[in-house]
């Protein structure tokens, strides 16, 4: 199995310890993992020593760098041509892009493959829900809504309500699929083959893939890790993310694997100052 990995890091030395973090899961996956780092154009003094801080880790391959200032948070783009040309030589089974403090464990990649073959037919794909640690409890702050599969969530979006999707699915593992409001999870995994949709998509075009996102008014930086999350969609899908979702009391829990870590508290801390009764991922999603 062979794994190209596109990470982007925006002043690298000043996260060196979550970067260790994020490069250092990918030690743990079986087969060939090459991994891409690019970095801003501010940062490309520091290039020597970052490579020094992560030369004990053994996969990095290269170091991009964005030519420009980092104007408009272009930054995640810079590495778009190198990806483009490894789909075109098919030079890897699996492309992951992901941003620095996104921690994408072999158990979470695992998840991602077992799945992606299931929902393909059902033009689904694997989605993940990006959590904060606190205290052992994973707070859910993208999608930071009490969601429910019988009535809308008000205000979900920036032009009002959600109704979430529940897919049903023939599987011993989960009782239904959610897709929830936000389908964001600061990365993307792609196949070879849906590599190749990707960089035949709107999605794959810096303004164009503005106009997939839409209403949901997705950042240049954020529309990265679109993937194919808005292509095709069947008449009435939001997007093509899913999470599996067992039922615990009143409540659909995503599965574990379906979770990934952001490595940072700051979006937490910006919740507790407006409400310090967190909602976690164990209770934000009912029937």
């Amino acid at each position: 199995m062979r794994v190209n990995v596109y990470i982007t890091a925006h002043n690298p030395l000043n996260r060196i310890h979550s970067l260790r973090k994020v490069i250092s899961e990918y030690l743990k996956f079986p087969g060939d993992v090459r991994l891409y780092l690019t970095v801003n154009k501010e940062s490309e003094g520091d290039i020597d020593e970052v490579q020094f801080s992560l030369s004990d880790l053994q996969l990095l391959r290269t170091f991009l760098c964005a030519t420009e200032p980092d104007l408009g948070f272009a930054l995640p783009w810079t590495n778009k041509e190198v990806f483009k040309d490894h789909v075109c030589s098919r030079d890897a089974d699996f492309y992951i892009y992901q941003e620095d403090d996104i921690v994408l464990t072999l158990d979470n990649f695992r998840y991602f493959v077992e799945w992606e073959s299931v929902l393909r037919p059902l033009n689904l794909e694997p989605g993940f829900i990006r959590y904060e640690s606190v205290s052992g409890r994973k707070i859910p702050f993208d999608n930071y809504h009490q969601w429910s599969f019988t009535r809308p969530t008000p205000n979900a979006l920036i032009t009002g309500d959600f109704q979430t999707k529940c897919v049903l699915i023939n599987s011993e593992r989960a009782h239904c699929l959610a897709q929830l409001g936000n389908p964001y999870y600061g990365a993307s995994i792609l196949t070879q083959r849906s590599a190749e949709k990707y960089i035949a998509s709107d999605s794959f075009d810096v303004e164009l893939s503005y106009l997939k996102s839409g209403f949901r008014d997705w950042p240049i930086a954020d529309r990265r890790s679109m993937g194919l999350c808005f292509e095709s969609l069947n008449k009435g899908q939001p997007h093509r993310r899913c999470v599996p979702v067992v039922k615990k009391g009143a409540y659909y829990v995503p599965i574990d694997q379906s979770l990934v870590l952001h490595n940072d508290l700051k979006y937490t801390r910006q919740l507790e100052a407006k409400d310090n009764r967190l909602m976690d991922i164990e209770s934000f999603l009912t029937a």
